[in-house]
């Protein structure tokens, strides 16, 4: 069995029920152990105007592999209608992979841990309330130490 921590995202349609679809096929992957509160957030790092996003993050424990969880979540995503345009537009649902265990890969298809989360105020406010003294690949920090140095008026609790 393999603790892996995801992020999800919505900010189009109805963003709670977009999260909790998207928590109900993930219970089919594994068993959530862990889930942050949900976070109402300003869109990151994007050109143009987007709706605010709502965010999550999730302890999952599976026995699926890196490969076939990046798989079964991506078709979770078009199950509930993600259009996948490649880019930080606008989306229904999000499932980011963003730790596996004590695996790191690093590869045209998958890289882990997640190469942009500890930039995330999204990513990292949320993670630091279900694993605060994880400490990531590649950083000599804890995840709480590095949520508390990221600009955190752009998240609240939703």
């Amino acid at each position: 069995m393999n603790i892996v921590y995801l992020s999800l995202g919505s900010n189009l349609g109805n963003r709670l029920e977009n999260i909790n679809n998207s928590l109900r096929y993930l219970k089919k992957l594994g068993d959530i152990q862990k889930l942050s509160n949900i976070y109402n957030t300003k869109p990151w790092d994007v050109k143009e105007k987007q709706p605010d996003y709502l965010n999550q993050n999730c302890q999952l424990i599976t026995e699926l592999s890196p490969e076939k969880l990046i798989e079964e979540t991506k078709d979770i995503e078009k199950i509930l209608g993600r259009k996948n345009k490649g880019d930080l537009s606008s989306r229904i649902i999000d499932i980011d992979l963003l730790i596996y265990e004590n695996f790191t890969q690093k590869n045209e298809n998958l890289i882990i841990p997640h190469p942009k989360m500890a930039e995330r105020a999204f990513v990292m406010i949320p993670l630091a309330e279900i694993a605060p003294d994880l400490i990531i690949h590649g950083y000599d920090k804890t995840v709480k130490e590095i949520a508390d140095e990221l600009d955190s008026s752009l998240v609240e609790i939703f």
